[in-house]
């Protein structure tokens, strides 16, 4: 697809490898689904405005694969992604910027990465929300993948590699209880709400310049510990080991 609009209540089913969504302001709607079954893969490159969720759901399978490369634009309507295979995020942002105001629920039991040197923006301050719901993996290998807007839960696994940062950048993040947050970069809170509901946690470099950081439990920072701002909260023990 490469324009236009794919609209209606059924369902659409991908079981190739050479599936591509790119153009601007080419749109998704109609309250259906878009399958990207066990095997198949799809690449979404939309720039400028982006490709468009005006109320369609992105389901990935076991074994499926898809790749943002681009951005996408929230719409009205009930958008979702709900991933169960492979999810890369390596293009630019999941906001709102035209248009309706839009918001997007996704959910996370399968892989769910940040790969490349730059940021990806989930959310917007102008009223494109995210929901993040994660019961599978998230890997920040490269670059920022930075939460601006929503409320987000992990319990699952979350991991932050060496060189690599997530941010809280407005959004309402949680880390219950019994999940794993691994940090080898950088945790990063510029504004919004992040808990850390475990009765440990080892960050390799922390920075906090706004929003509250609410930790339960002990909290270890083995680099660097910045705070220039902000609020750090919660009943434990902040030890830096640091130079």
């Amino acid at each position: 697809q490469t324009g236009g609009t794919l609209n209606g209540g059924g369902t659409l089913t991908l079981t190739g490898t050479g599936n591509t969504w790119s153009g601007s302001f080419s749109t998704w709607t109609g309250d259906g689904t878009v399958v990207v079954a066990s095997g198949a893969a799809l690449t979404l490159s939309g720039t400028g405005g982006g490709n468009v969720f005006g109320g369609r759901t992105l389901q990935i399978d076991a074994g499926g694969d898809v790749t943002v490369s681009g951005r996408i634009e929230l719409d009205a309507g009930t958008n979702a992604i709900v991933n169960a295979g492979t999810l890369t995020l390596s293009g630019t942002d999941m906001t709102h910027l035209y248009s309706s105001v839009g918001t997007l629920t996704l959910t996370n039991s399968g892989t769910l990465v940040k790969a490349g040197a730059g940021t990806f923006q989930l959310g917007s301050g102008s009223g494109g929300s995210v929901t993040l719901a994660n019961s599978g993996t998230v890997d920040v290998q490269s670059g920022v993948l930075n939460y601006a807007s929503g409320t987000g839960s992990s319990t699952g696994t979350f991991n932050v590699a060496a060189g690599a940062t997530y941010q809280t950048g407005g959004a309402t993040m949680v880390f219950e209880a019994g999940s794993v947050l691994t940090a080898a970069g950088t945790v990063s809170i510029t504004s919004g709400s992040t808990a850390v509901n475990l009765a440990s946690f080892t960050a390799a470099n922390l920075s906090l310049s706004g929003g509250t950081l609410t930790a339960t439990g002990n909290l270890t920072v083995s680099g660097a510990y910045t705070q220039t701002g902000g609020t750090l909260n919660g009943g434990g023990t902040l030890t830096l080991t640091g130079t």
